[in-house]
């Protein structure tokens, strides 16, 4: 049925039924042009749409990942020096109560055989 009138019905292009000899050269060309236009920027704005979600899909996980090696290596570096701080005075006390204890039985030892050389 197309091929009677060289192209489409009228009624094929337009939201309501009109009769112009089935479908004139201008007419076509129109609707042609109009319904190409129409999907160019379908398309167009569909690839548009696309690639900004594609744009901002890429640019939410790199932050997301940036900002998790960030929080990673803040947690890593006060993981460090925690633990470096903890045997820092986990040696100190240890070796301050070691000579604390070191010089109490050191003189311990020195008054009782004072005390025992000077009774005996």
């Amino acid at each position: 049925m197309l091929e009677e009138y060289g192209c489409a019905p009228v009624e094929f292009y337009l939201p309501f039924p009109i009769e112009l000899n089935g479908c004139t050269t201008v007419l076509f060309q129109y609707c042609y042009y109009y319904y190409y236009y129409y999907y160019y920027y379908y398309y167009y704005y569909y690839y548009y749409y696309y690639y900004y979600y594609y744009y901002y899909y890429y640019y939410y996980y790199y932050y997301y990942y940036y900002y998790y090696y960030y929080y990673y290596y803040y947690y890593y570096y006060y993981y460090y020096y925690y633990y470096y701080y903890y045997y820092y005075y986990y040696y100190y006390y240890y070796y301050y109560y070691y000579y604390y204890y070191y010089y109490y039985y050191y003189y311990y030892y020195y008054y009782y055989y004072y005390y025992y050389y000077y009774y005996y």
